[in-house]
């Protein structure tokens, strides 16, 4: 019996020592598939180093106003001061016409009788003492569209505006312009007005599309391709071997496209890259 006990500790520790290993070669291996499945979840982002006009696109929902009729309705009554202005009154025209600014409406025998913009006729009231002409006034119509207060010093006047109308499954694209602000600021917005010589019916839903010019002939990348390394930026370039190259980068402004609801961001690039340059970047997927 005493000879089997340091027999029976000798394969002990030879079972301990077997065991410990196959515990840190699986601890191992569990290390390596983890490594490698980081690895795996990562992919190369490439982009050139582009240049131009810096412009961007802000979309924003609008619709033609059509709770104000007030605005956009015109009266034309014609009185009748007796017979003979009742049997010479003289119309074209008919519920559901439309007429161009400055076409004559109606005339008696004293007076033609002109719209004063492109309308279309609503509703005609007549009476033995007069008829009444109720038209809607498509040039006192306008768009509204809400906007982020801080881009609000992105617009002005003269921004390039142009609207998406929907015609059943297709859409029209037509030119507009900024023609007013509003002033009270709601949830961070602000109205801004659009006018279009085209004739939109008032609630018409509409895109509003502004294009916003930032700078003319610069450089600028993605911004996902830059980095930041305490207080400096730079990018990777991928040479024509395949080898990447840091270079150190002088920024300017951010800037951002919009295009179809979808945001880009671009960063302008003051130093430290030529035009074509291509960059790439690991991202995770």
């Amino acid at each position: 019996m005493r000879k089997l006990l340091p027999f029976l500790c000798i394969i002990f520790l030879l079972t301990s020592c077997i065991f410990g290993v196959l515990y840190f070669l699986s601890s191992k291996n569990n290390d390596t598939e983890i490594v490698e499945e980081i690895v795996v979840n990562t992919t190369e982002l490439r982009s050139s180093v582009e240049s131009g006009t810096i412009t961007s696109k802000l979309e924003v929902d609008g619709n033609v106003i059509g709770d104000a009729p007030d605005i956009y309705i015109d009266n034309i009554t014609i009185k009748f001061a007796n017979d003979s202005d009742k049997s010479s009154f003289k119309t074209d025209y008919k519920i559901g016409d439309v007429l161009k600014k400055k076409d004559v409406l109606c005339s008696t025998k004293k007076k033609k009788y002109k719209v004063k913009g492109d309308s279309k006729i609503v509703d005609i009231i007549k009476s033995d003492e007069s008829v009444k002409f109720i038209l809607l006034n498509y040039d006192k119509l306008y768009i509204v569209g809400k906007i982020e207060i801080d881009k609000l010093d992105l617009l002005d006047f003269d921004t390039k505006t142009t609207i998406l109308v929907k015609d059943g499954a297709s859409e029209r694209k037509l030119e507009a312009k900024i023609i007013n602000w509003g002033y009270e600021v709601e949830d961070n917005k602000i109205d801004v007005f659009i006018h279009t010589d085209e004739n939109l019916l008032p609630g018409t839903p509409v895109k509003i599309i502004f294009e916003i010019t930032h700078k003319n002939e610069s450089l600028y990348i993605l911004k996902q391709m830059l980095m930041k390394e305490a207080d400096s930026y730079y990018v990777e370039v991928e040479s024509s071997n395949g080898e990447r190259i840091r270079k150190d980068v002088h920024i300017g402004n951010f800037f951002e496209e919009y295009n179809d609801g979808e945001v880009i961001e671009y960063v302008e690039i003051i130093s430290g890259l030529e035009v074509g340059e291509r960059l790439i970047i690991d991202i995770l997927e």
